[in-house]
């Protein structure tokens, strides 16, 4: 009760969220990260395919291939959709 006390006198707002649901409820997971996974998964598929899956991937493909993805998931219309 003291914690509640605490709180409710120093104005700070308790949440609680479901069991195993906070990475629904937490905007750049579902809005940034999430594409940004998806699409790296899928450059990194592509890339896999494309050499065969015999080459070391290297920092400058490395950079090359997130650069691109980043793009495509960190845009304008995703940042403001925050």
């Amino acid at each position: 009760m003291r914690f509640l006390k605490y709180a409710i006198k120093n104005r700070i707002l308790i949440t609680v969220y479901p069991p195993y649901s906070t990475h629904l409820l937490q905007l750049l997971d579902l809005v940034l990260f999430a594409p940004l996974a998806s699409y790296y998964s899928t450059q990194l598929n592509l890339w896999q395919i494309a050499t065969g899956g015999l080459a070391k991937m290297l920092k400058r493909e490395f950079y090359g291939l997130f650069r691109r993805v980043f793009e495509s998931a960190f845009t304008e219309k995703n940042i403001i959709s925050l």
